[in-house]
Formats: C-alpha cells, structure tokens, sequence
C-alpha cells in the first residue's frame, strides 16, 4: 500500500523577501534553495519543509489569500 511520506507546501506571497525573513529570522529555518529570478525559494528546518513564492503568470489568482491554518508541533515551546 502507498503512504504519504512528507508534504511540501507552497505558500504564494507578495512580500517574497518579507516571508523569507520571517522564516529564516523569527522561526530559524534555512534556505535549501532560492532562485531571485523566479521569486521561489525553499526552506527547511527539523524535517520540515515549506516552500514560498510569488505568484506567477501561469496563475490566474486575484488576490492572495490563505484559507486554512498550519499547525507545528515542536517540542519545549517555552524555551522557544
């Protein structure tokens, strides 16, 4: 039987460099790759994943928006 192994989402974002160092900064993930031509970058932090972009014009999106949460369990959050 097949099992999902990990998910890698894609947070779109107008403020590229702003997410990037959100993450990077605030919640300590590392850059694995980042392409400033394509405004896409890739971050990673304890076996997690998330990659973050500006939306392209392949899509036909409005206006970003996000309509779920993510949930990060860590452990000793205090010390966080």
């Amino acid at each position: 039987m097949t099992k999902f192994k990990s998910l890698h989402p894609v947070l779109w974002t107008e403020s590229w460099e702003e997410t990037i160092q959100f993450y990077t900064g605030i919640l300590g993930f590392t850059i694995t790759e980042k392409n400033q031509i394509w405004k896409w970058a890739s971050l990673q932090r304890d076996g997690i994943r998330i990659m973050v972009s500006t939306p392209n014009a392949h899509e036909s999106i409005v206006k970003i928006g996000f309509t779920g949460s993510f949930y990060f369990n860590i452990s000793m959050i205090d010390d966080f």
